[in-house]
């Protein structure tokens, strides 16, 4: 289940927790569902995110924290505070990194910097929710990886298996007839597939 926000923020808590309540009184007790709190909460500072995702906690208990995903701070571009906050120790966090929307680099070495940093060392709970490029812009993802800033983004999936990359998790995916989607490399645009589903069963 993933909750996409309006505005960053969450404007009605009374409906919000209406949601979560009905949801987690269905689904909370199967062991193929993870829970997203919400999406991309820019709206927030850190200390506030942090004291909202708490009190969420809090009030479902008996909710199996390995099945929570906390929102990194901003866009879920940021771990650190998260992290750190041990109200939410045993939880996953969710990370986005995109090769638009205002990062830059030329080269595969500086978007692994960018990525390895927007970690801030909690790799083991990091959940990559969404990534992606542009797929219709003509341009041959096939082609050298370094020079450009798209290019660079993605990694030939051969050349990963040689190179160092900061462990995260990625929750297995399922189309709608209940198959697992396969994708190359970074190819797949998760954010433009996620516009279009409230929330899904993984296993």
């Amino acid at each position: 289940m993933i909750l996409r926000l309006q505005h960053g923020t969450v404007s009605d808590t009374t409906s919000f927790y209406r949601m979560w309540d009905t949801m987690i009184s269905k689904y909370g007790g199967h062991s193929n569902f993870y829970f997203d709190i919400m999406n991309e909460p820019y709206a927030y500072s850190a200390g506030s995110l942090t004291n909202f995702e708490a009190a969420w906690l809090a009030r479902y208990p008996s909710l199996p924290r390995g099945h929570v995903i906390v929102p990194g701070t901003g866009y879920d571009t940021k771990l650190c505070a998260e992290g750190a906050d041990s109200r939410l120790n045993g939880t996953l966090i969710s990370i986005h990194i995109y090769g638009m929307f205002g990062d830059s680099h030329t080269t595969e070495a500086g978007w692994v910097s960018d990525f390895e940093s927007a970690l801030c060392g909690y790799a083991g709970r990091a959940v990559l929710t969404e990534f992606g490029v542009p797929m219709t812009t003509g341009i041959n993802y096939d082609g050298p990886k370094n020079g450009t800033n798209l290019l660079s983004y993605i990694v030939d999936p051969q050349l990963r298996r040689h190179r160092r990359r900061p462990r995260i998790r990625a929750l297995p995916r399922r189309d709608r007839r209940g198959h697992r989607e396969r994708h190359r490399g970074g190819h797949l645009d998760l954010h433009r597939r996620e516009q279009s589903e409230m929330g899904q069963k993984v296993a």
